[in-house]
């Protein structure tokens, strides 16, 4: 069985892992545009928040 699959059967975990520090000279991603508006941004993190405990929110918003 692939690690992906056996990691996706496990479900989310019952913590989260270290948060991951880049250095600041090296960008993992692009910068997105801004294409929602601020309800819209809201509505999105809620949504996205729903499957994540409420304990862990504050942090995953960071």
């Amino acid at each position: 069985m692939s690690t992906f699959k056996q990691n996706i059967e496990k479900g989310i975990p019952s913590i989260l892992p270290p948060k991951r520090i880049f250095q600041a000279d090296s960008n993992p991603a692009p910068k997105r545009k801004e294409i929602l508006t601020p309800e819209d941004r809201i509505l999105a993190l809620r949504n996205a928040l729903r499957y994540f405990p409420v304990e862990w929110h504050a942090e995953l918003v960071v």
